[in-house]
C-alpha cells in the first residue's frame, strides 16, 4: 500500500428506495457492533441521513450513512453519498427492484464507488419463487455496474436470519476499503452539518476526505475565506486530539458564527487549497437521460455537500447527447474548493433527479474560449486519460509563463507524486524541463523562446528609447507579462552570454545598432570634440549649450551626454560634470606619480597637477576615491593600493575625514 495511506476508517453508504428497509437494516447492524456509541438519524425528519457506527474496535472504525430514499430528498442523498468508499444496495423482497433504487445505483457509479454488495431484505415475507424473482430482477439491474458479480445477500429483520452473513462480508471488505484516502495530503473538509453548542460555538461535522487534523491546528473556512483554529475535535462523541482522512468528525471552530458557516462549504489548511469558480471538467450524460445538455445550459451541481447552479460550456460541439461523454467547463454561481480527481454530479433546475455526472480535470483561472482550444483541449485530454508524461509535456503552455514547484505541480494535474517525480526526473535529465532558481521547474523549449522574446523586446525599447541608457527589469515585464522569478532568471542568462549588460539601474543591449537621428549624431559629435579640447576640465550641457550659442535644445544636450555615458564615451563626476575616459586616465597617472614620490597628496596639489584648484579638484579626487585609486585620511589623499608599509586608508586606521 502507498506510504501515507490509511485504510483503518471506512464509511459505507446504505443506498435504495424509500420503505425497503435500509434503516432497520442500520440498526441491526449498530446493536451487533461492540464499544459504539448510539448515533442515531436526526429525529426532526426523515430528509436528512443518518449516521450508524457499525465498527469501533482499536483503530479501525466503520460506519453507515443512511441515506433518504424519498425523491424529493435527492440532494440530501448526494450529500450522504459523497466521499464513501463502499455501499450497501437495500432492495425488499416484496417489492424489488424501484425507481429510486435505480437512481441511487446511477449516482453511486458516476460518484466513482467501486465496492460493496446487495442485501435483499424482508426475505420471510416472500416465498421462495418471489425471492428467487427478486435476485433476478437485481442481476439484471446491477449489471454493467460495480456491484455485477457481486454477493446477493438476504435478510429477515423479524427473527435477524442473515444478519452475521452481512456482518462477514462487511468484515471481509473493509480492509480493502479505504486506500483512495491520503493521510499526508492537504487537509479538506466539505461541512455537511452545523450547530451551536452552549460554552463552545460553532461546531460542524463532516468526514475528512484527506489529510490529518489536530485539536489547535489552524485552519480556512472556503469560500469565505474566514480564518478560525480547530478547538476542539470529536469522533463518534469521544473528544480526541486527533483525526485522519476517512474519520467523521465534529469539529469545535474558534471566532466563527454560526450565521457564517453553511454546508457545503470546506475547510482547508491556509495556504493550500483555494476556491474556484470554474472548473474543467469530464461529463458523461446518463444512457437514459430525458435529453440532451446543452452548450450554455444552466444547471444544478452536486460536489462534496455544495449543491450549486452553474453555467455549463461545451468545449466541442453545442451538445452531449444522452449516453456521450466531452469535456465540458462548469463556470459556478459561488467559489467551490475542488481539486482534480473530484466527481460531481449534475440535475436539472427544476427537477429532482441525477442526468449527467463527471469528474474534475482542472481549477483553470480564465474561462474557456474556443480561440484556446488548441492550448486546452490537449492538457485536458491527458489528464482524463491519466497520461502524466503527455500532461506534463502541455502543463507549461496550460499554466502559464511561471517556474511551478512540484508539490504545486501536484495539486493542479491531481497527478499523485509518485507518478510525478520519476518523470520530471527524467525531464531535467533530457533537458525538457529546467530548475528555476529552486523556485520551480520550467519548460527548456519555452525558455528559449522567451529568452529570444525578452532580448527582442529590450532591442525594440533601446530602438524606441534611443537615449535611454539602461531599461528595467519592470518594463520589460510591463510588456511581456512575464513572472518576475522567471524574468530574472531570464536576463541574468542574456546577461552570462553577453546579449545583455547589466548595470546601474537597469540592462542595457550589448551590441545594438542604430538608434540616433542624423541631428543626434551631430550633437553627439561636438560633445565628444568639446570633452576632447577641455582636456582635464569637466563641463556640464549649460557649459556646452552656451559655447555653441545655444544652437541645441539643452534638454537633449542633457539625454546625450548620459548617452555618452551609458556607452563609456564620457564619464559624470559628482556634481554632474563630464570628463573623457581617456583625461581621466592621465589625471589619475599624475596623482599615482605625485603620491609615489611625496607619499601622500593634498588639494594644494591640484593646482600643479590638474591646472585648476580646490573647487575642481575635488569632484575629480572624490572620483578617484570613489573607484578605488585613492583614499582620504584626514585633508590628504593615499593610494588605496599602495607599496608594502605605506599609509594605510581612513577606513583602516580609523581615522576620521577632514577637509576635502
Amino acid at each position: 500500500m502507498d506510504e501515507g495511506f490509511e485504510p483503518s476508517h471506512v464509511t459505507w453508504a446504505l443506498a435504495g428506495h424509500a420503505g425497503h428497509g435500509k434503516t432497520t437494516l442500520a440498526r441491526g447492524l449498530a446493536a451487533a457492533a461492540e464499544g459504539c456509541p448510539a448515533i442515531r438519524r436526526d429525529q426532526r425528519s426523515t430528509e436528512e441521513f443518518g449516521i450508524v457506527p457499525i465498527g469501533c474496535g482499536g483503530d479501525r472504525t466503520a460506519i453507515l450513512i443512511d441515506v433518504p430514499g424519498h425523491p424529493r430528498f435527492l440532494k440530501n442523498a448526494v450529500r450522504g453519498f459523497q466521499g464513501v468508499d463502499a455501499a450497501i444496495l437495500v432492495v425488499a423482497a416484496d417489492d424489488g427492484v424501484r425507481p429510486q433504487t435505480l437512481d441511487h445505483l446511477q449516482i453511486l457509479q458516476l460518484l466513482k464507488v467501486r465496492f460493496g454488495f446487495t442485501v435483499v431484505t424482508r426475505a420471510d415475507l416472500v416465498d421462495a419463487e418471489t425471492l428467487e424473482l427478486a435476485q433476478l430482477e437485481i442481476e439484471d439491474a446491477v449489471r454493467g455496474t460495480f456491484l455485477e458479480r457481486q454477493p446477493v445477500l438476504t435478510w429477515a429483520a423479524a427473527n435477524g436470519r442473515g444478519l452475521e452473513e452481512i456482518r462477514r462480508q462487511l468484515a471481509e471488505l473493509n480492509p480493502r476499503l479505504g486506500s483512495q484516502r491520503s493521510a499526508t495530503a492537504d487537509f479538506r473538509l466539505w461541512i455537511d452539518r452545523i450547530w451551536s453548542v452552549k460554552g463552545f460555538g460553532t461546531v460542524v461535522t463532516g468526514t475528512i476526505g484527506s489529510g490529518t487534523l489536530e485539536a489547535g491546528d489552524d485552519l480556512m473556512l472556503e469560500p469565505a475565506q474566514l480564518e478560525t483554529k480547530a478547538r476542539v475535535l470529536e469522533i463518534l462523541g469521544i473528544r480526541t486530539r486527533r483525526a485522519v482522512a476517512g474519520q467523521r468528525v465534529g469539529i469545535n471552530l474558534a471566532g466563527i458564527g454560526l450565521h457564517q458557516v453553511k454546508r457545503g462549504m470546506t475547510l482547508v489548511r491556509p495556504e493550500t487549497l483555494r476556491a474556484s469558480g470554474l472548473l474543467n471538467t469530464e461529463l458523461q450524460v446518463l444512457a437514459g437521460a430525458p435529453t440532451a445538455i446543452l452548450d450554455r445550459q444552466r444547471v444544478r451541481v452536486h460536489l462534496g455537500t455544495a449543491v450549486i447552479s452553474a453555467l455549463l460550456v461545451v468545449m466541442s460541439g453545442n451538445r452531449l447527447e444522452p449516453g456521450q461523454t466531452g469535456l465540458v467547463q462548469l463556470r459556478l454561481r459561488q467559489r467551490l474548493t475542488a481539486r482534480p480527481g473530484d466527481a460531481f454530479l449534475i440535475s436539472p433546475l427544476n427537477h429532482r433527479t441525477v442526468i449527467a455526472g463527471g469528474t474534475v480535470l482542472e481549477t483553470p483561472r480564465d474561462k474557456y474560449r474556443a480561440v484556446k482550444a488548441a492550448g486546452v483541449i490537449p492538457y485536458l485530454e491527458a489528464l482524463r486519460v491519466g497520461d502524466p508524461a503527455a500532461a506534463l509535456r502541455r502543463f507549461f503552455a496550460r499554466h502559464g509563463d511561471r517556474p511551478v514547484g512540484r508539490e504545486e505541480m501536484t495539486r493542479i494535474s491531481g497527478f499523485p507524486s509518485t507518478l510525478l517525480r520519476p518523470r520530471i526526473g527524467r525531464a531535467l535529465a533530457a533537458g525538457e524541463l529546467v530548475e528555476i532558481e529552486s523556485v520551480g521547474l520550467f519548460s527548456q523549449p519555452r525558455l528559449q523562446a522567451l529568452q529570444a522574446l525578452v532580448l527582442e523586446t529590450a532591442q525594440q525599447i533601446h530602438r524606441e528609447h534611443a537615449l535611454k541608457m539602461t531599461i528595467t527589469l519592470d518594463e520589460i515585464r510591463d510588456r511581456l507579462r512575464l513572472d518576475k522569478t522567471l524574468l530574472r532568471h531570464i536576463l541574468d542568462g542574456l546577461c552570462r552570454d553577453q546579449s545583455l549588460t547589466a548595470g546601474t539601474g537597469g540592462y542595457r543591449v550589448t551590441r545594438q545598432t542604430g538608434g540616433l537621428s542624423a541631428a543626434q549624431d551631430k550633437i553627439v559629435s561636438l560633445i565628444l570634440q568639446y570633452a576632447e579640447q577641455a582636456g582635464f576640465g569637466h563641463f556640464n550641457a549649460d557649459m556646452f549649450w552656451k559655447h555653441h550659442q545655444m544652437r541645441f535644445n539643452k534638454s537633449e544636450v542633457e539625454r546625450l551626454l548620459e548617452y555618452l555615458r551609458g556607452r563609456n564615451r564620457l564619464i559624470r563626476l559628482k556634481n554632474n560634470r563630464y570628463l573623457t575616459p581617456q583625461s581621466l586616465a592621465s589625471i589619475r597617472r599624475r596623482v599615482e606619480a605625485v603620491i609615489t614620490s611625496k607619499g601622500r597628496l593634498t588639494l594644494d596639489d591640484s593646482k600643479e597637477i590638474l591646472g585648476y584648484g580646490r573647487t575642481g579638484a575635488v569632484p575629480v579626487l572624490e572620483y578617484l576615491d570613489t573607484i578605488g585609486v585613492t583614499c582620504r585620511i584626514g585633508n590628504e589623499r593615499v593610494l588605496k593600493v599602495g607599496p608594502p608599509g605605506g599609509a594605510p586608508c581612513a577606513s583602516d586606521a580609523g581615522g576620521a575625514p577632514g577637509p576635502r
